[in-house]
């Protein structure tokens, strides 16, 4: 769906992702596709399958969903193994590797306000590995 909104703001990106993941880092995404932009576990319900929380859907760069769904996984290594192999035509791609590093920075980045507190090191060790490299622990 063609749109004018957006999910995820690139001057965010621009800032945050040297920030969390240190440099050198590209902010820009490969593309950008419409996007759920909150698809994580708590936005489902079944057993007939509904997604929630649709307000902040829009533009983000493509793969996001996937990435989303997969970085809220990372606590539980094989719910987080599973997404990873059912995503992997997404997530396996540039586009896609580029979605997680953007999901990270924003997950990362929710820590400094208390969030996701859990997450932060999973998170870490995800970027670390798709960067090959290591990621700043502490952030000013």
């Amino acid at each position: 769906m063609a749109t004018d909104r957006f999910s995820v703001h690139q001057p965010f990106l621009d800032r945050a992702m040297p920030q969390f993941l240190g440099s050198p880092i590209d902010t820009t995404p490969p593309s950008l596709s419409t996007a759920h932009g909150d698809f994580h576990w708590a936005n489902f319900c079944a057993p007939e399958l509904r997604v929630f929380d649709w307000e902040g859907w829009g533009l983000a760069p493509t793969g996001y969903d996937a990435a989303v769904l997969h970085s809220h996984s990372l606590l539980v290594p094989s719910v987080a193994a599973c997404a990873r192999r059912e995503l992997e035509d997404v997530l396996n791609t540039p586009e896609g590797r580029y979605a997680e590093l953007a999901v990270i920075t924003q997950l990362l980045h929710s820590t400094t306000h208390g969030d996701n507190l859990e997450l932060a090191e999973p998170l870490r060790r995800r970027a670390e590995y798709l960067l090959g490299r290591p990621v700043p622990r502490r952030v000013k």
